[in-house]
């Protein structure tokens, strides 16, 4: 399938992630070193930057998503080598059945291709790998905050990826960043980490599972295929993901 794609693929400049949005001098060396409590600086910094131009989204989920995920897209821009790991953000595809996934951010390297699902949160955290929901735990006498397993949630963004690529499910590694405050109470599996161990889990895929003109064809075929980003299509996502809930419910 790959192979066949090459053929027909046409040469693309891949899209800047977050431009116009603040850049923050020091965020280098908190990206080399992945210092947590730095990294927290940063996002912090961006949500007041960005908020300032825009106050409609002062203290809104999207502001904290937002800022979530540029710690995540600094990181890789900093950290990992350019020629080796090539960053798409805020990637939405149609998928085979008609639908729509939206994922974070992609990482496609030689050592696989990486589905990143971020989540700019505080608190305590509780939750099984296999647990349909996890519970956020803002304070010991607060109410838990259920949501749904965001491994679950991540699975499905990877098996949705690897049916549209056409490459084995080995070749795909989901991963859950957590970006903000929140301590895990329980053990997690490997591929749910804080930002502090963000880079260290994508640099241990040392396997080579994609040749690198294979690698290629995969960034080409996402550029591609990906949705315009903006609201429209942040909209239309929602309705899928509502219609779908109808028809399971």
């Amino acid at each position: 399938m790959i192979a066949i794609a090459a053929r027909k693929l046409s040469r693309r400049k891949p899209r800047s992630a977050y431009k116009g949005k603040p850049q923050i001098e020091p965020a280098a060396k908190y990206a080399a070193s992945q210092d947590a409590s730095g990294f927290k600086r940063v996002i912090d910094r961006f949500q007041v930057n960005l908020s300032e131009k825009n106050p409609s989204l002062k203290d809104t989920p999207k502001l904290k998503g937002d800022a979530g995920e540029f710690a995540v897209s600094l990181a890789v821009r900093h950290a990992l080598p350019k020629d080796l790991y090539h960053l798409l953000d805020d990637v939405t595809l149609r998928t085979e059945s008609g639908g729509t996934t939206q994922i974070d951010h992609i990482i496609v390297s030689c050592y696989g291709v990486f589905v990143i699902e971020t989540k700019n949160w505080t608190g305590r955290i509780f939750g099984k790998e296999n647990s349909k929901s996890w519970i956020q735990l803002l304070n010991p006498n607060g109410n838990p905050f259920r949501f749904y397993n965001p491994l679950k949630q991540n699975q499905k963004h990877a098996e949705a990826l690897g049916a549209i690529l056409k490459i084995p499910a080995r070749a795909i590694h989901p991963l859950v960043v957590f970006t903000g405050d929140a301590t895990f109470k329980r053990e997690m599996p490997a591929n749910v980490v804080d930002i502090s161990g963000f880079i260290p889990y994508v640099r241990s895929k040392q396997n080579a599972l994609l040749k690198p003109a294979e690698a290629k064809i995969v960034i080409s075929m996402i550029e591609q295929g990906r949705l315009e980003r903006g609201n429209a299509t942040d909209q239309q996502h929602i309705r899928n993901l509502r219609q779908r809930r109808r028809r399971l419910a």
